[in-house]
């Protein structure tokens, strides 16, 4: 995950070549498929690398409304804000409780019922 996020936030193509050689190296004896997928990804490297996205205005966000309130969804709605999950929970609680919430969604907006969005706290 480290090697992962090295590539993404490289600060120049340089960069990227060298950490790819070194996951190539760490771990490409381990799995022989490892070269052949690494070479797909290098060739679409301007679409993840953030050092070759210049056109994308982010402002210093990477990443954007709809996938923060994806997640919001996602903790508020169906984790309820619980940290105590395991890995069997967590599997079912994101299919089917979060399958279920949509569900419930839907059927909101459709009979045109809409719930109040939460207040905001004031700053004192």
């Amino acid at each position: 995950m480290a090697l992962a996020k090295q590539l993404v936030y490289a600060n120049n193509e340089a960069e990227i070549a060298t950490t790819m050689e070194l996951v190539a190296t760490e771990w490409g004896e381990r799995y022989p498929l490892l070269d052949q997928y690494l070479q797909g990804f290098a060739a679409r490297r301007q679409e993840w690398a953030l050092c070759l996205r210049t056109d994308v205005p982010t402002r210093g966000h990477n990443t954007n409304n709809i996938v923060e309130s994806a997640f919001r969804v996602l903790k508020d709605s169906v984790l309820y804000r619980t940290r105590a999950f395991n890995l069997l929970q967590l599997f079912d609680f994101v299919t089917v409780q979060l399958s279920k919430h949509y569900a419930r969604r839907a059927c909101d907006v459709a009979n045109g019922r809409q719930r109040a969005a939460p207040a905001k706290k004031r700053a004192l």
